[in-house]
């Protein structure tokens, strides 16, 4: 599993986030109404690690617009809680996109992400872009 930074990596911030796209249904509304979060199912990965856009190098709709994702939201994931669960980031620029890093889940050989440390993860976690015309849970359109 490659999950040792390279000498010429420039370090990652926790104050900084992971971005990832989302359907529709893998959003939650908060508890108390004041927005809303990713469900668990955008954190966990299955054999392999996450793939998301830094925000230091990429902005929300560069996120979305990179996936040809227009019926697809925005979430931003905190490196925090990420290194919080023990995930390590490694930046994996791509030609088209240099933001690009792969978040490795903790414990696994595989690098996944799921269980309890995804919930946690996705609890911290909030949508940042929503994509227009698309029914969020609660009924309402962003």
């Amino acid at each position: 599993m490659p999950v040792q930074a390279s000498a010429t990596d420039q370090p990652i911030g926790d104050d900084e986030f992971v971005y990832r796209r989302a359907r529709p249904d893998q959003i939650i509304a908060l508890e108390d109404g004041t927005g809303y979060r990713p469900s668990s199912a955008i954190i966990t990965s299955k054999g392999g690690p996450l793939s998301g856009d830094l925000s230091s190098g990429s902005t929300p709709a560069q996120t979305r617009d990179r996936g040809g994702g227009a019926k697809c939201h925005v979430v931003a994931i905190p490196v925090s809680a990420l290194l919080e669960e023990g995930c390590k980031i490694l930046r994996a620029p791509e030609p088209d996109n240099p933001s690009h890093v792969h978040v490795w889940g903790p414990g696994r050989a595989d690098g996944a992400i799921g269980g309890k440390p995804a919930t946690r993860i996705a609890r911290k976690s909030r949508v940042v872009l929503f994509c227009p015309n698309v029914q969020l849970p609660d009924g309402s359109q962003h």
